[in-house]
């Protein structure tokens, strides 16, 4: 009688089979055809996604976040640097507001 094979030697046999399987499929006559190396050439103009107005009002809402709503700050002593350089400090929610 013959034994069934255990699993840790079918698991690795079935590695082993799958391995030759890939090693043939590589070495058989269906090779890739590579395409000549040369410069990318990009037929498409540049992305403007913003035009100088949308950025300038983007640039001026964000000073107005730094200004009216400001940045939380937790650390104490960087709280005092920038009060140090005239930003206004809410202690109650540690809270600088800048004037850029």
């Amino acid at each position: 009688m013959s034994e069934a094979p255990s699993p840790a030697r079918s698991g690795r046999s079935g590695r082993k089979r799958a391995r030759e399987d890939r090693k043939a499929a590589r070495t058989g006559s269906s090779k890739v055809s590579q395409l000549a190396f040369g410069p990318l050439i990009n037929s498409y103009p540049p992305l403007d996604p913003l035009t100088e107005e949308q950025l300038e009002a983007v640039h001026q809402a964000s000073l107005d976040l730094l200004r009216d709503g400001g940045i939380e700050v937790m650390s104490e002593r960087v709280r005092r640097a920038f009060e140090k350089e005239g930003a206004k400090v809410l202690e109650d929610r540690d809270v600088v507001l800048t004037d850029p």
